[in-house]
């Protein structure tokens, strides 16, 4: 993540037109999070996965700071956990299990 935040950032600085976009799961979450009992991890699973460096972490608050990061969106995945579409699906079949983290609470 923090080397995909500069090369971005390298990118902008040299007047290239890119945009970068990013989601709260990679300020809040890491890859311990995917880690739950009782499959409660699949809760966190999204793409890219969360990543476990907390620098990976602060390169994103610091592309949001500095504007690196032109898009900031939920990526809320409309589904329930125990819904039979649901995360619940991918416990049997891991490719399943829908990607998307619930943002909205």
């Amino acid at each position: 993540m923090k080397s995909a935040v500069e090369h971005i950032r390298n990118a902008q600085t040299r007047s290239v037109p890119i945009h970068g976009e990013t989601c709260p799961q990679y300020l809040f979450l890491t890859a311990s999070n995917m880690k739950g009992k009782n499959f409660e991890g699949a809760k966190c699973v999204c793409s890219p996965p969360p990543r476990e460096s907390p620098l990976d972490q602060e390169a994103i608050w610091r592309g949001l700071a500095n504007g690196t990061f032109t898009v900031f969106s939920s990526d809320h995945a409309p589904f329930r956990f125990h819904d039979p579409d649901g995360k619940e699906r991918g416990r049997r079949m891991y490719p399943a299990a829908p990607q998307g983290v619930a943002s909205l609470r």
